[in-house]
């Protein structure tokens, strides 16, 4: 008796489901939105009203605050985080605009050249460890390195011991004690100032 061999069915012999039209307009993400925007108008008006001089405790914190860019508005810029982000701002902005810029033509450069490395990423990371080192300075740099290598040994090395995760946490509260009192600073970088 011979054997009969069915076909093997391809791609466009399945029948496939008709998509559904999903609507992202329902009345959870109407209340999402809403809810939103009501909590963004919140905490904005909550903000200038703590920069306020009606408030009763305005005296007390009045020496730390400063005149913002907008209108009649004061802003608190005693953080030394957020002040070297501020500082920093009209800096990070078109260098983030050249990298993205850069990464693009890269990609598109690269999509007809084949690569064992994605050709992006290592274009991010050069460029990222350039930034650093151009924000933070060689030294900052360096400081963050050994940081790592540093961190990255330990846990390697107590992985699995029951005492492992305590000597990793004094590890890391030990280096952010260190770090505050050795602070390296690039003069290119505006938190260098004191303020």
């Amino acid at each position: 008796m011979a054997r009969t061999y069915r076909p093997i069915e391809t791609e466009d012999d399945v029948p496939r489901p008709k998509p559904s039209y999903v609507s992202t307009l329902t009345i959870e993400s109407w209340f999402y939105h809403i809810f939103s925007a009501g909590f963004l108008i919140h905490m904005i008006a909550t903000t200038i009203s703590f920069s306020s001089s009606t408030r009763p405790e305005f005296p007390n914190y009045k020496r730390f605050l400063r005149q913002s860019w907008i209108p009649n508005t004061l802003f608190d810029n005693s953080d030394v985080q957020y002040r070297g982000f501020r500082a920093g701002l009209l800096f990070l902005i078109p260098v983030s605009l050249i990298h993205v810029s850069l990464s693009n033509a890269l990609q598109r450069w690269t999509t007809t050249h084949q690569s064992r490395i994605h050709p992006r990423i290592a274009f991010s990371l050069l460029f990222s460890i350039l930034y650093f080192i151009v924000y933070n300075g060689l030294s900052g740099f360096l400081k963050i390195l050994t940081v790592l290598v540093l961190s990255y040994t330990v846990v390697k090395n107590v992985a699995g011991y029951k005492w492992g995760p305590g000597i990793v946490w004094a590890l890391g509260l030990g280096m952010l004690i260190g770090t505050k009192h050795f602070r390296v600073r690039s003069k290119f970088s505006p938190s260098y100032k004191r303020f």
